[in-house]
């Protein structure tokens, strides 16, 4: 059984990530979505960042996708979170060149912390190419202010 990581801070969750999702699914038995926990980007609890993304994972079910997701959070660093896992690979998603230079660094950071399982790297959908969490929380804020 090949097992995945997909790291990220999820935060939130989006079609985008759902389209990376579904493509690592295609190639592995299970993936890991993991949360890391960066205090900077979300302050909520862990459960809470993993019902979100339960809750979203669990539509696809409705598309009539055969998966095995486990949702989990981790703290520290990846490469100790691959060695407890035992994981084959890592995911990770490219929406753009810009994407692939920064995936590029952290690869190489992750090579030099001593991950030694491959990277795999899923193109998103080009119509989705423009969706990233902070759009959609800076949207958020601005739906928030129109409110009040």
């Amino acid at each position: 059984m090949k097992t995945a990581i997909y790291p990220g801070s999820f935060n939130p969750w989006h079609k985008g990530h759902t389209d990376i999702l579904l493509k690592a699914l295609s190639v592995f038995d299970t993936v890991y979505v993991a949360i890391g926990i960066n205090p900077e980007k979300d302050s909520r609890p862990n459960h809470e960042r993993v019902q979100e993304v339960e809750r979203a994972i669990e539509n696809l079910a409705g598309r009539g996708a055969a998966y095995s997701v486990e949702v989990h959070c981790f703290d520290g660093l990846l490469a100790d979170y691959v060695k407890e896992t035992k994981a084959h690979a890592i995911v990770r998603g490219l929406r753009s060149s810009n994407d692939f230079e920064y995936e590029k660094v952290q690869q190489y950071w992750n090579e030099d912390l001593g991950i030694v399982v491959p990277v795999v790297y899923f193109m998103s959908d080009r119509k989705l190419t423009h969706i990233s969490s902070s759009a959609v929380r800076m949207i958020e804020k601005m739906k928030i202010g129109e409110e009040k």
